[in-house]
């Protein structure tokens, strides 16, 4: 089972096959239902796009993202 969402802290929660792969209505997994149901390849590319536009928000409050973090494939 591949996890693609491992938050910890106040946040804590997951998002693994049990969310992607769901056939059920309800969600109460870590991604806010953006994978929910979709498939592993569906939910893969969800939330790789939700990390680039967490980097960009760090930019953009002039975070530092360095070349090698921004270019690195997450999966």
């Amino acid at each position: 089972m591949t996890t693609l969402i491992d938050a910890q802290g106040a946040g804590a929660g997951r998002c693994d096959a049990k969310c992607y792969d769901a056939q059920g209505p309800d969600c109460d997994c870590v991604c806010g239902g953006m994978n929910h149901g979709m498939g592993k390849a569906h939910a893969t590319e969800n939330t790789c796009q939700l990390a680039g536009t967490m980097l960009d928000q760090v930019k953009a409050r002039g975070g530092f993202i360095s070349e090698a973090i921004r270019q690195r494939e997450l999966f």
